[in-house]
């Protein structure tokens, strides 16, 4: 029996705003300025998600108005680490760090010729102090915040796949990057989310060849 849990919203992709800079295409997810908008929500940790595509050798700045943590997570190309500018990140990794506020933190696309798709998820300040460079699916140890988890899972057409909950809290977050799902009976198409509270088991089944998913596995508040 599919535990649905006790609260579900869907954040459609086809309701996500766009924002565009000369640097950056930014699809938001959860979007924290449109009231009593369902794709306002708010979901655990998570305060905003960004789908976002970095032009070509630009830089984009995050401004921190509040005291937060940043997750950069590229799902194409390469990033440049804000911090050691040197270190670039990879797509199956995943880079997370604290900002204060006045902080202005540098993402960098180091190619001159393609863009990057990457999620820019800002989250309450999770525990820790320095900037940590994380394997996807996150590896458990000293360095990786307790309050959240990250995993990218790809499917052929009609697999099945069930995921238990380890969080006390059991808060979900799915993410479908491309493909179609159904995900605890609900149907979910690329660049769908759907928020899950409180559940023990997250049930899916690809209904596409090659489809990806994004999970976010999360502590309460």
């Amino acid at each position: 029996m599919i535990d649905q849990g006790l609260n579900t919203n869907i954040y459609l992709g086809k309701n996500r705003r766009l924002l565009e800079t000369s640097s950056l295409q930014s699809y938001l997810v959860m979007d924290p300025d449109i009231n009593g908008s369902q794709m306002s929500q708010p979901f655990g940790q998570i305060r905003s998600w960004e789908d976002a595509l970095l032009l070509p050798g630009q830089v984009y700045i995050f401004k921190g108005v509040e005291e937060a943590s940043l997750i950069v997570i590229p799902l194409t190309g390469n990033i440049a680490n804000p911090l050691k500018p040197t270190e670039i990140i990879k797509v199956g990794e995943l880079l997370l760090f604290p900002v204060q506020i006045g902080e202005e933190i540098s993402i960098v696309n180091p190619d001159d010729e393609k863009p990057v798709n990457l999620l820019l998820l800002k989250c309450t300040p999770l525990t820790l102090s320095q900037c940590v460079v994380m394997k996807i699916p996150g590896e458990e140890n000293e360095q990786y915040p307790s309050q959240i988890k990250i995993l990218i899972g790809e499917f052929e057409e009609r697999k099945e796949y069930e995921y238990k909950v380890k969080r006390k809290s059991r808060n979900i977050f799915a993410y479908v990057l491309s493909g179609a799902f159904e995900v605890n009976n609900c149907l979910l198409s690329a660049r769908d989310g759907l928020a899950i509270s409180r559940t023990k088991l997250l049930e899916m089944e690809a209904l596409s060849n090659d489809a990806i998913i994004l999970v976010v596995e999360m502590t309460e508040l």
